[in-house]
């Protein structure tokens, strides 16, 4: 007996120190950390926002400060970089040339342009022809709450990925004589870009909507995702929202689209515009959207909502309310999936009539 208690006692020790050497050893290896993707230039560190300034009483050889602020926008975009904003006191901006900003924030350091009273920082530019109000050209851009107007063809004129355009006001953009170039109020034009986002702005009185013209739109949406959302869009010469090119995978949702002379919204592209070479718009989702007398132009041939150029058969529309819109409140391309949607809002297609 006393043989066996020893022969456990010493089984016992063995296991406690074997255990406890085990323990010791793994307390020193780590276990594999997966290690975060981080954008062009992003720092290790938390970003710290910095804040800039700019006034109408402002200086340009100032220090952008809040107690010496700019005087222009311009000086501003050529100095900024990511996790800057800057601040725009309201007031009237004049130029007799485009506003360029071509730094790109990141992901996580976004270059903020935010007029500090909303609609009361008011950006005018006198140069016509092809021009734009604002010409971005970078990246993770955001740009809040300016009145915007001028003597061109567009009003903000967005070549970036992943910018956000919040709660402006475009309007007053002649774009005179149905412009082969085209005309907007907003026109994300980068074929190769994606994930623009055009949010809460007021698009009105681009080119003249008593004049029947295809290519003079309240908002053009070119490359592939993005949000178009809660956007007001009225009396604009072409269609309110106009997806073309490489345009695919886009949510338009919540907006009111009214009195616009072509026509509504149209969701479209050409293939041989996308990166690939080849595409469709697909996927894109249309809802919840307020679609009502437009296409009043004499002349005009756009429709409510209207599938044109190529279009996959994944495209989705429910919710809308699409009245009194000329020739029709509806084209969609004729798939099973156009019947089925025309049947769910009521409106046999014309294989039906």
């Amino acid at each position: 007996m006393l043989m066996r208690s020893g022969i456990v006692l010493v089984l016992c020790v063995a296991a406690v120190v074997v255990f406890t050497t085990s323990r010791r050893t793994a307390k020193h290896v780590d276990a594999p950390k997966s290690v975060p993707v981080r954008e062009p230039g992003q720092e290790h560190a938390p970003v710290r926002r910095i804040d800039r300034y700019v006034s109408p009483e402002g200086n340009d050889g100032a220090d952008g400060s809040k107690a010496h602020p700019w005087r222009t926008l311009q000086k501003a975009a050529d100095l900024v970089g990511p996790g800057v904003t800057v601040h725009v006191a309201p007031g009237v901006y004049v130029s007799d040339e485009d506003l360029k900003t071509t730094v790109s924030g990141t992901r996580t350091a976004m270059i903020r342009y935010v007029s500090d009273v909303n609609g009361q920082a008011l950006l005018r530019c006198t140069k016509s022809g092809n021009s734009a109000v604002w010409w971005n050209q970078g990246d993770y851009v955001e740009i809040e709450g300016f009145d915007i107007s001028g003597s061109g063809a567009l009003g903000i004129y967005n070549q970036g990925s992943h910018t956000r355009l919040i709660s402006n006001t475009i309007h007053d953009i002649p774009a005179p004589g149905c412009p082969h170039d085209g005309g907007a109020g907003i026109d994300n034009g980068n074929y190769a870009g994606s994930d623009d986002d055009v949010i809460g702005n007021t698009v009105y009185d681009i080119g003249d909507w008593q004049v029947a013209c295809p290519r003079v739109h309240g908002i053009y949406h070119s490359n592939r995702g993005g949000h178009i959302e809660n956007n007001v869009v009225f009396r604009n010469q072409g269609w309110g929202v106009h997806l073309w090119h490489a345009a695919s995978n886009v949510t338009i949702s919540g907006n009111r689209v009214a009195d616009n002379g072509y026509g509504g919204i149209l969701i479209g592209s050409v293939a041989s515009d996308f990166p690939a070479g080849a595409g469709a718009n697909d996927q894109t989702i249309v809802s919840d959207n307020l679609v009502v007398h437009n296409g009043i132009a004499s002349g005009a041939a756009g429709y409510g909502i209207e599938e044109y150029g190529d279009v996959g058969t994944d495209n989705r529309y429910e919710n809308n309310i699409v009245r009194m819109n000329r020739p029709g409140d509806w084209n969609l391309k004729e798939t099973d999936l156009a019947a089925r949607i025309l049947k769910m809002v009521g409106v046999r297609s014309d294989r039906e009539q």
